[in-house]
């Protein structure tokens, strides 16, 4: 099989795109993306890696609605993204669940903030089915303290997916997961939307992980961020059902490639800003882009 969104047409269109935000205690203005101009095409899983303050988050925000460019234009589905939206939903690298409620009722609150015409028996079928799709049947009245960490992710994934949005937003999801939990949870999203045939913009510090999801994977420079290149992952689908994505004839030209753009990047945040964070899995690179001093950017 392929990989997704190839061929099809563009959804998410971004046009010499500039856009940031204010620094209140500053007051003053820092520009998170310049002249950005990035197709997403319809199913198509998008995968964003670049240095920490890129404005990668920015980017995900403006599709989301949440964030207005402040120049240029993005448009979805050929009409200008004015805010939030049911055909959008978004997975956060925190659990983002709400603690009082038991995992289907987590599950289930999109259907309580949208209107919809499904009857109360269709949405109970829908959050039990994508309960089974995750992997949580039989914890189903369980709490989140009473979840590991891979299996809360796991809720927000089921949450963000239930309604079935035409594109799913994902900003470092697997990021605070241990390393086997984070290949599962990348086996589980990567059936889920085979499956459903949803368009994915997501964010990621691993170029592992960027490899073993995306259909292309847009290189961000340093702030204010610009795509540097976009990178095709020409493997076929699935990747990370049977085997081991990283024995695949092409896996170690396209890390090393990646790996290259990224330092580029990375060794020029650090003489620009002074607060780099990427990650390959490589001890090399972790060396490289953090130290002591180094101090964390918010993640724009």
């Amino acid at each position: 099989m392929t990989p997704t969104g190839q061929g099809r047409k563009p959804l998410i269109v971004a046009e010499n795109m500039t856009a940031g935000y204010e620094l209140e205690r500053e007051r003053k203005l820092l520009t998170a993306l310049e002249g950005v101009s990035l197709t997403v095409h319809d199913g198509e899983f998008l995968v964003l890696v670049g240095p920490s303050g890129c404005g990668k988050t920015t980017f995900i925000n403006v599709i989301a609605g949440l964030v207005q460019p402040w120049s240029g234009s993005v448009t979805f589905n050929g009409k200008p993204i004015d805010g939030p939206g049911e055909d959008r939903s978004m997975v956060f690298q925190d659990y983002a669940i709400m603690p009082w409620r038991t995992v289907e009722q987590n599950i289930q609150l999109p259907f309580e903030l949208r209107p919809h015409d499904l009857s109360k028996s269709d949405v109970a079928d829908k959050v039990q089915a994508i309960i089974g799709d995750v992997g949580l049947t039989g914890f189903e009245k369980s709490f989140p303290y009473e979840l590991s960490g891979g299996m809360r992710q796991r809720v927000g994934l089921a949450r963000a997916m239930v309604t079935q949005p035409k594109v799913l937003l994902a900003d470092e999801p697997f990021g605070a997961v241990d390393a086997m939990t984070r290949e599962v949870l990348q086996a589980q999203l990567e059936a889920l939307v085979m499956n459903a045939g949803q368009t994915v913009v997501f964010i990621t510090h691993s170029i592992d992980e960027a490899i073993a999801l995306g259909d292309r994977i847009a290189v961000i420079s340093n702030r204010p961020g610009k795509v540097r290149e976009i990178v095709t992952v020409d493997m076929d689908r699935p990747r990370l059902a049977e085997g081991e994505i990283t024995t695949h004839p092409r896996y170690g030209e396209l890390r090393e490639h990646l790996w290259n753009l990224v330092k580029d990047e990375a060794l020029g945040a650090k003489d620009a800003h002074h607060d780099d964070d990427i990650s390959t899995g490589d001890s090399r690179l972790d060396r490289l882009a953090t130290s002591p001093a180094t101090t964390m950017d918010p993640g724009i």
